[in-house]
Order: C-alpha cells, then structure tokens, then sequence
C-alpha cells in the first residue's frame, strides 16, 4: 500500500463545506471583537468590563460604555472558555483555511502483487 498525494477536485459537497467553513470563521472573527471585552475564568467567574453586558451568542455585540464589572451569563461564560480562552478559535481557522485554499488530499493505493 503506498501514499500518494493527488490532486483533489472540486465538487458540490467540497463547495458546500467550504460555504459553511468560511462562514464560520467569519462568525468567530465576529465573536472575537466582543470576546475581547470578557475577562476571568472558570473558578473566579467571566466578567464584561463594562454595562449594560454585552453577548456572544447568537448575535455577537460589546458591552456598554458605563464603567463596571457585569458578570456574563452561562452560555457566553461556556463559549469564552471553551472557545476563546482555550485558543481553540485559532485552531480551528487554521485548519478549515487549510481545508478550504488546499488542492490537495492524501490518498491511498493498494499495491497489485503479481
């Protein structure tokens, strides 16, 4: 069996999956500008620097412009942490822009043995 890389063809699946990749990324760019106004962790809490609190899901907007600490609810909480304190963000973009700009795969070929 022998490993060869060969070029890959762009198909309708191939578009689609792209489609939802970049549009992904675009939305955690779009989180990542609100995300940048959330401080703490999992055991002191996560924090809005300032009021009225602003949100990451399902429609990322920033904080107000009153100066005070707001505790984020559970779910922006669960997505700072997991997502964006984690650096799994970065991960992510990497790889799906991989995905998407390679014209490459990996493919395997069963050798014949005469």
């Amino acid at each position: 069996m022998s490993i060869r890389f060969v070029r890959r063809e762009m198909t309708r699946k191939r578009m689609n999956i792209s489609a939802v990749l970049v549009a992904l990324n675009l939305y955690i760019l779009w989180m990542l500008t609100a995300a940048l106004q959330l401080h703490g962790d999992l055991v002191n809490g996560v924090y809005w620097n300032s009021a009225p609190p602003g949100s990451l899901f399902p429609i990322p907007y920033g904080p107000g412009v009153l100066a005070m600490l707001v505790l984020a609810n559970p779910v922006d909480t669960f997505i700072y942490c997991a997502l964006f304190k984690s650096g799994f963000w970065l991960v992510f973009i990497i790889l799906s822009a991989l995905y998407i700009l390679s014209p490459y795969t990996i493919r395997k070929k069963a050798e014949s043995g005469n």
